[in-house]
This record gives C-alpha cells, sequence and structure tokens, in this order.
C-alpha cells in the first residue's frame, strides 16, 4: 500500500518513555504542524531513538537521539548545553538535500562506520538527530539553563549556540526538517506533505505614535531654544511648524505619524501589516506616556482596521516578569478594540526592547489568552533565534508541558543592522544585503520573514527607501 495523501494513513511515532512530553511536543510540531501528518505515539521501553512507520505499509524510518538520552537525568542542567566547539556532519547524501556544505550537529553521533544515513530493505537509520537538536532550539532551552544578560536583561545572540557555531544565519530546525522530509522520501516515495507559501509579514511597534502627543506648549518652547544653542536652526523651524499644525489639530502634520505611509506600503503589495502598541506606561523614560484613547490615536487605529491590518499589543519596558502586567497590557488593548467595534480576541504583540524571559514570559502571555508572541529575535543581530522561520507552538521547559501560545519568530528588526550600537552597517547596500539575504533563506523554506521597523524611523527618505527595497526583494 502506497501513501497517496497525507490524510490516507496516520503516522506512527514509536519511542521511549523518557523525556515523553518533549518527545510528544517535537514530534506534533515537525510531523504534524510543519509536515501535516497524522501521527499516534507508541511506547516502549526497549526502543533506541524514535522510529516512524506506517502500520500497512513496509519500511521504517529509525532517528538516534542525541539530546534527550543526554538531558533526561539532568535536566536544565549546564551539562546538557552544547559543546564550544562546532561539530559537523559533511555526509553528502544528507547534505546534499539542504544545498549546503555541512550541517551543524548540537547533538548525537555518526554511526560507528562514520556515516550519518543508511537505507537497507526499507529501513532507514538516521543518525543525525532531527527531534532532540529541533527541540533545543524550539523551546528556547538553552536560554532557561544560560544566566547571561545584557544590560536590558536580555539573552544576547553571543550566548547562543547558534552564534558561536556561526550559524545564525541559517534556519537550522528548517534544514533538520527537509533532511528528515528526504530520507522519507527515499523510504515512501509517494508520501506528501503539507504546502507552505513564503509570506513576507511586515510589523511595527509604535512605542511613539506621535512626537508632540503629550506635549505641552511650555515644553515645546524648551526645547526650541535648546535646538538653537546647539545651531540647528533649520530643524527647529521645521519642528515648531510642525508642532504647530499639530496643536491645531492637524496631526497628519505631526513627523511620527508615518502609519498612512506604512499602510500604502504594504496595501501596494498585497501585505498585511501588524502594528503593536504600548498600553501602559511601566518605565518613565523608555515607555511613552499612557497614549491610549486618545482621539488622534484612536483615528490611527480606525484607520488600520478599516485598511485591513492588524492591531496587538506592546507591553511595556518592565511587564515581561510579570504576569498581572502583561494581563492588563492585552486586556487594555481588547477594551479599546472593542469600543472601535473590533471585538476580535485572537490577537498577538511583542514584548517593548525585546524583553523575554524563557519560559515565563511564554507562561504570561498565554495566561493573557494572547494567540502568538513575535519577540524571539536578537536584538543585536539578525537571525534565526529560534532556528526556523516558520510559525509554531511554544513549550514550557520549567513545567515540562506544550502551551497553546504560539511564536511568531522575529527575522529583522531594523535597529540591529542599521544602528551603530549593533552591527553599524547604515542605511546603504551593506545593509539592505543582510535583510535580502535573510529574507532569500526564509523563501527557500517557504516560511515567513517577519521584520520589525517602527514607525518613527520612517521619516527620513533615506531609510523609507531602504524598507521599501527590502520589501521589494
Amino acid at each position: 500500500m502506497s501513501v497517496d495523501n497525507i490524510s490516507d494513513e496516520r503516522v506512527q511515532v514509536c519511542m521511549s518513555p523518557e523525556c515523553r512530553e518533549e518527545k510528544r511536543y517535537i514530534a506534533e510540531v515537525l510531523l504534524h504542524d510543519f509536515l501535516g501528518w497524522n501521527i499516534s505515539f507508541d511506547e516502549r521501553s526497549d526502543i533506541e531513538g524514535i522510529e516512524i512507520y506506517f502500520p500497512n505499509q513496509k519500511g521504517r524510518l529509525k532517528i538516534c537521539e542525541g539530546f534527550f538520552a543526554h538531558a533526561c537525568d539532568q535536566w536544565l542542567d549546564d551539562s546538557t548545553l552544547p559543546g564550544s566547539k562546532p561539530r559537523w556532519c559533511k555526509d553528502e547524501a544528507l547534505t546534499s538535500i539542504i544545498e549546503e556544505q555541512s550541517i551543524p550537529v548540537f547533538y548525537g553521533d555518526a554511526h560507528k562506520d562514520g556515516s550519518w544515513w543508511k537505507l537497507e530493505d526499507g529501513t532507514g537509520e538516521l543518525a543525525l538527530d532531527v527531534f532532540g537538536n529541533s527541540f533545543f532550539f524550539l523551546s528556547r532551552y538553552e536560554e532557561a539553563v544560560s544566566d547571561d544578560c545584557d544590560e536590558h536583561g536580555r539573552f544576547p545572540s553571543s550566548a547562543s549556540a547558534a552564534s558561536r557555531w556561526n550559524v545564525l544565519n541559517r534556519p537550522v530546525v528548517n534544514e533538520y526538517l527537509e533532511i528528515l522530509w528526504g530520507c522519507a522520501k527515499q523510504i515512501w516515495p509517494r508520501i506528501k506533505r503539507k504546502e507552505r507559501q513564503f509570506r513576507t509579514l511586515p510589523s511595527h511597534d509604535i512605542d511613539w505614535p506621535y512626537l508632540f502627543i503629550g506635549v505641552p506648549a511650555v515644553s515645546a518652547c524648551r526645547n526650541s531654544l535648546r535646538g538653537i544653542k546647539r545651531g540647528k536652526l533649520n530643524d527647529v523651524v521645521t519642528w515648531s511648524w510642525q508642532y504647530m499644525l499639530y496643536r491645531l489639530g492637524r496631526y497628519e502634520a505631526d513627523p511620527y505619524n508615518t502609519i498612512p505611509w506604512i499602510l500604502d506600503q504594504s496595501d501596494k503589495r498585497d501585505l498585511k501589516s501588524s502594528f503593536y502598541y504600548i498600553p501602559q506606561q511601566t518605565h518613565l523614560d523608555l515607555d511613552p506616556q499612557d497614549y491610549l484613547g486618545h482621539p488622534h490615536v484612536m483615528a490611527q487605529w480606525q484607520m488600520i482596521l478599516e485598511r485591513c491590518h492588524e492591531i496587538g499589543v506592546h507591553p511595556g519596558y518592565e511587564t515581561f516578569e510579570s504576569s498581572e502586567a502583561i494581563a492588563e497590557a492585552a486586556d487594555r488593548i481588547r477594551k479599546a478594540l472593542n469600543k472601535l467595534g473590533h471585538a476580535d480576541d485572537l490577537f498577538g504583540g511583542r514584548q517593548h526592547f525585546l524583553r523575554w524571559k524563557t519560559p515565563e514570559t511564554a507562561r504570561y502571555w498565554e495566561s493573557a489568552s494572547l494567540s502568538y508572541d513575535s519577540t524571539l529575535g536578537f536584538a543585536d543581530k539578525p537571525g534565526f533565534r529560534c532556528g526556523v522561520c516558520f510559525e509554531y507552538q511554544l513549550y514550557d521547559v520549567v513545567a515540562r508541558k506544550s502551551l497553546k501560545l504560539r511564536e511568531r519568530p522575529l527575522i529583522v528588526m531594523e535597529c540591529s543592522v542599521i544602528d551603530q550600537q549593533y552591527m553599524g552597517l547604515g542605511l546603504g547596500t551593506a545593509a539592505l544585503n543582510v535583510m535580502a539575504s535573510l529574507k532569500d533563506t526564509c523563501q527557500k523554506y517557504h516560511g515567513d520573514f517577519t521584520i520589525l521597523w517602527h514607525n518613527h524611523r520612517l521619516i527620513e527618505a533615506e531609510e523609507q527607501e531602504l524598507y521599501t527595497n527590502l520589501l521589494d526583494h
């Protein structure tokens, strides 16, 4: 019997009982969510690794274990993290599948004869631990183990195994998935997978919806005087004129009100933009004053919703370790949307400053009934923090259970590439090349290219040009 359609027959996943919940989770994500297979589980204490087979067909796919065998008795211990020295699989039978010269091996070892893939009499044996390596990345296991953080309490890219092994620009989970798929196709040539379409997903953190919102005339005069003292007379004239128009009700004159322009760019390209708003001030300097409910902001929201784009939540700077603060942020956004007659409870967003603690912040987002998060990209460098360019279900490595919350991995934040404090590539060709290369990689795997571009940065023509060039690439 051959499989003509992925729904024709269930795929049986046979495994040992150690790390049961983790193995079930990663099998569900890779085989069901990503490949579209219907799966059932079977446990046997005498089995080594994980076996995949169709009950009414010939052939088996045996996949060796590395991570789970190593971590089961020392869960979340430092000793379970990958070594500092990179290890690689250079078996052409596997590297040719993903068109790379080598494959990073964070966990697992080759067969005794040095090979990574064997196929004899319909039984395939894959030494590459695609399940364990993928779990390590998707669950953000290393972040729950490590206490490394930057000045904002964020896990930095330099502390990640992907960065140390120089594969942050590669979605290694997508690579492992393609290798798993390629091996399965050799055993069952007529098997099928779920089709996926590449998507560009522009998102915009609205830290400051308007430059002049809440700015009294006295403060405006002081700012003008400071500008004159610094010799920036032209800027002062422009700023003062815009401020006067804003105070007269011409809020479109505010330089930070780039929302209409952003919407135009997305509509021209049939893209859907997501706009994430900060609903409460939790830090006097790093959060804006409470602007939710301001008529100018509500006018922005109405325009966004009328043009069928998305509004989400951007919890303030001090919220990422507080279940109550995140719940309050989500509730304020819901109530504001309801006042506009938009009762959609299924929305997500992103943490301010990309502040995130694994797994607590994800747990708090789920408790707030948020449907997805899009925080997980590194602030200091673009790339594949989660090792994947697909949206996926998160896992709590402390409670050791699957979450309903889905992660929409952030691939590129503009300031990570442009700003001097990070990569410092400016607004020219070098910056575009870095971003476009990551977009090409997402397209290769029919994934999602999620980008973050703040509204208040899209003022100057040069930055607008870089943004539109990336959209058009």
